[in-house]
């Protein structure tokens, strides 16, 4: 090992040690991940249970989902779309969810179909929707792979 590498370990090992790190981890999940959401905008957007279903084509039968208002929700729905796409190819996955100050960002795999590919000339509205634990955030930003802004969002 060059002394380089040992002091890049150093560097390293010292900064986890002291708790000098610069994100914390916040819990997300995929609650559905559609391939032709049209009710949506290329962003990021709030949503509750009743746009779920019809970001879906569907709609909430059987009742209605009410929040208390002092007992607010610790699931924060967020829908996220990069708008309509000409083919079916195009998809979006949950890569990370983690805190940058007063920042939620949420980072995504934006994956895109091969160019030699041959697809149905289909226009789509892929998305994804996340549940994502309430916290110490003011604002919320999706990321793709790259670092590139797919929205960004005030609550």
């Amino acid at each position: 090992m060059s002394r380089t590498d040992r002091i890049w370990l150093t560097i390293l090992f010292a900064a986890n040690v002291c708790g000098c790190t610069t994100q914390d981890t916040l819990s997300a999940t995929e609650v559905i991940n559609h391939g032709n959401c049209q009710t949506l905008e290329s962003g990021v957007s709030r949503v509750n249970y009743e746009d779920v279903a019809k970001i879906r084509g569907s709609r909430l039968i059987g009742g209605t989902v009410t929040e208390h208002p002092r007992n607010p929700p610790d699931l924060l729905l967020l829908a996220i779309s990069r708008g309509e796409q000409p083919t079916p190819g195009y998809r979006l996955s949950l890569i990370d969810a983690y805190l940058e100050r007063e920042t939620a960002v949420i980072e995504f795999f934006w994956a895109e179909p091969e160019a030699a590919a041959v697809l149905p000339q289909v226009t789509t509205h892929p998305c994804i929707v996340v549940g994502l634990q309430t916290g110490p955030f003011r604002n919320v930003r999706a990321i793709d792979q790259r670092g590139n802004r797919l929205g960004e969002l005030a609550l």
